[in-house]
């Protein structure tokens, strides 16, 4: 199993009027960033959390199903865990 994707779309963000002024010190490319950096943290934590190990036993049973309704009786699934590479 791999994470294909987050929810934050960091180049979604459109900036209509950036202003410098003690109560706006943040930029949108700061902005920008944080969000690629949570990103990264959201993957960290869905593995630590073992998202991975879950979904690839729900896949196990899923596929396992599907072939005993097939018929077929001697199922050994065996399986590669691939990181993702986190920016």
């Amino acid at each position: 199993p791999k994470i294909l994707d987050t929810v934050i779309d960091e180049k979604s963000v459109e900036v209509y009027n950036e202003s410098e002024n003690a109560f706006n010190p943040i930029k949108i490319t700061d902005y920008n960033e944080a969000l690629a950096r949570e990103k990264n943290v959201m993957i960290n934590d869905a593995i630590k959390q073992g998202i991975l190990r879950d979904a690839t036993e729900q896949a196990k049973m899923a596929i396992t199903s599907l072939l005993k309704e097939m018929g077929f009786r001697d199922i050994n699934i065996t399986e590669e865990f691939v990181m993702p590479q986190v920016k």
